[in-house]
């Protein structure tokens, strides 16, 4: 399972490092060799920032689609195993039924933490390096709601973390943050207690809730896969978008 989660293989950086090169090898600087001829000189400095404009754009697109070039091009739908999926922009609204109660998962792809430079050690091998960085780049936050049919709703914050990486069962540990409960018409204003400052009885308790609801850890291992594809498909719409700008 934690091997479909490895879908980029290279680092952001490399992957950023190759579709420059395609750029630097194709996109000439704008009719600057041009400027070298005196007789030309005059008549191309006028007309120079509108080049310059058109080059940039011409980067701009070039590198859109050098990187779009490094994507997959398997065109996998979104789904999330007894779960009904709304999609936003980059927000994903995940709901079914238990009972009579609503189960709703959110998460939001611009709401992640960024783990890899602080597992990145400088005294590290390049074996390690390159170990570290094969391994997912964000991890996943999300808000888990019940909603009883009275309207009242025990609101979860939720992360997956990893506490092993040469263990790849470690990946999808699910953590809870924080709870709060929400009155019917309520805000999200509401006061949320922090766990770390819960009983281990009460902490049993509220994941004894959410185990009963299958929130948990395969819960967590899915939601990976599933915020993996959601990521893939963002991203490679944002580049479409980018050289449609581009084009513009």
């Amino acid at each position: 399972m934690a091997t479909s989660l490895l879908w980029r293989n290279a680092s952001l950086a490399a992957r950023r490092l190759v579709s420059r090169q395609i750029c630097r090898r194709t996109v000439p600087s704008p009719s600057t060799s041009l400027l070298k001829t005196p007789v030309l000189a005059t008549r191309f400095k006028s007309s120079f920032s509108n080049d310059a404009n058109k080059g940039a754009s011409a980067s701009l697109l070039l590198q859109a689609q050098a990187e779009l070039d490094l994507e997959s091009t398997d065109e996998e739908a979104l789904g999330f195993n007894g779960f009904q999926i709304s999609i936003n922009g980059a927000q994903a609204i995940l709901t079914r039924m238990h009972g009579n109660e609503e189960v709703k998962v959110e998460l939001n792809l611009n709401a992640y933490s960024d783990m890899l430079e602080d597992e990145l050690d400088d005294d590290d091998d390049d074996d390690n390096v390159e170990e570290t960085r094969n391994k997912p780049f964000f991890l996943p936050s999300f808000t888990v709601t019940f909603t009883k049919k009275s309207g009242i709703s025990l609101v979860v914050r939720c992360s997956v973390e990893t506490s092993d990486y040469d263990d790849e069962e470690g990946w999808g540990n699910l953590s809870i943050t924080n709870v709060s409960v929400v009155p019917k018409g309520g805000t999200t204003d509401q006061y949320e207690a922090d766990t770390q400052y819960l009983s281990d009885e009460l902490m049993d308790s509220i994941n004894d809730y959410m185990e009963d609801r299958k929130i948990n850890q395969t819960f967590a291992q899915e939601l990976l896969e599933f915020y993996d594809n959601f990521e893939r498909k963002a991203h490679t719409q944002f580049l479409k978008d980018l050289k449609s700008f581009a084009q513009s």
